[in-house]
């Protein structure tokens, strides 16, 4: 797996738990906030770090239509793309300051553009309340997660492939399908041409040896500050 590196700076914001809160739900919601994941290395260590949708494709999924065998044999595919829970547009408000120069309200906003291109610009306004946000940038990117938190609700796209291996884009030898990495897609039936973010892999050998791939649009991958791909 190919790791996004984040470096943590001090901040002067206490973290404080709440009362009878597991330290588990403690580190993952102080982890969400901040974009970043807890990963389980191979040879057992924790690794905290952000999925990288930066990445070149690794392999690739290739449906022509009318071909009688592809690179990778596609047993069956699940594709949806809801506008159910999505919105054109979110706005996030806050307050900022203290005793010293008083408390001043602020927003933060942004358009979920393919929304926006269905239902009109501001047709399915969102708009939310977070008590921790300090300024306009933070605002406007709470704004941007959680409009790119909708949509991957609202999309899923999972192959189910035959095998558990597919030549490498990289290597040029066959390679076991891994999560955290991105597959370069080109399928004429559903009209998709894209890279996309590999979110899961599940191996089953019965009654076939197949692997069920789950993706992600890259550009959905919002976690963090500077995740999102423009």
């Amino acid at each position: 797996m190919a790791f996004a590196p984040i470096f943590l700076s001090s901040t002067a914001k206490q973290l404080k738990t709440r009362i009878g809160e597991r330290v588990y739900e403690f580190l993952k919601r102080e982890l969400d906030r901040a974009g970043l994941f807890l990963w389980a290395a191979g040879d057992g260590s924790v690794v905290i770090s952000a999925p990288n949708g930066n990445q070149a494709p690794f392999y690739r999924i290739l449906r022509e239509r009318g071909a009688t065998r592809n690179a990778v044999n596609v047993e069956s595919v699940h594709y949806r793309n809801a506008t159910e829970g999505r919105y054109t547009n979110a706005t996030i408000c806050a307050r900022a300051g203290g005793k010293k120069f008083g408390r001043v309200k602020l927003s933060g906003s942004y358009d979920d553009e393919e929304m926006a291109g269905w239902f009109g610009a501001g047709a399915r306004p969102l708009v939310l309340r977070d008590v921790s946000i300090t300024n306009a940038e933070q605002a406007e990117f709470y704004a941007r997660r959680k409009l790119a938190e909708t949509r991957r609700a609202g999309w899923n796209l999972v192959y189910t492939v035959a095998g558990h291996t597919i030549p490498s884009l990289a290597t040029g030898a066959r390679s076991v399908w891994a999560p955290d990495t991105v597959v370069q897609v080109q399928d004429d039936e559903l009209g998709l041409t894209d890279s996309y973010y590999i979110e899961k892999c599940v191996f089953r050998r019965n009654p076939a040896t197949t692997t069920e791939v789950t993706l992600m649009r890259t550009s959905d991958l919002v976690f963090a500050k500077g995740d999102a791909q423009d």
